[in-house]
């Protein structure tokens, strides 16, 4: 079950809602595959097919195009965390986005104030 992460700076008031974690309909190699952008759909395949295969989840990010906080799917190897793919910004489709797993650390893409707030306001599934 995944997570509804409100972001929210206290400077400029800017708030984002991202999901983070993954779903019951994540059970399925297609629905995660499905989720990538068509340009990383070959490779998620290749990846997913590995035994021990990567853990999928969806994480914070922002781009750095656009700068919002957005959720991007992404596969780590389940041992070391490392990230092996991640998919690209939902809102305008950029590549480069920074993972944030801690957004409460992040700057503010808005404005670049420090002392971002989060909290979860729901479950997705």
């Amino acid at each position: 079950m995944g997570d509804i992460c409100r972001i929210i700076c206290l400077e400029c008031n800017s708030l984002w809602d991202v999901d983070t974690g993954y779903g019951l309909v994540h059970g399925k190699k297609e629905r995660v595959i499905g989720e990538f952008p068509k340009a990383l759909k070959k490779r998620a395949e290749k990846e997913l097919a590995a035994d021990p295969g990567p853990l999928f989840s969806f994480r914070a990010a922002v781009c750095e195009r656009c700068g919002d906080f957005v959720q991007v799917p992404v596969l780590s190897d389940i041992s070391s965390g490392r990230v092996i793919l991640k998919g690209y910004c939902p809102e305008c489709g950029f590549e480069k986005v920074r993972l944030e797993d801690r957004p409460e650390d992040a700057v503010c893409p808005t404005c670049g104030a420090k002392g971002l707030k989060t909290e979860i306001t729901g479950k997705w599934d």
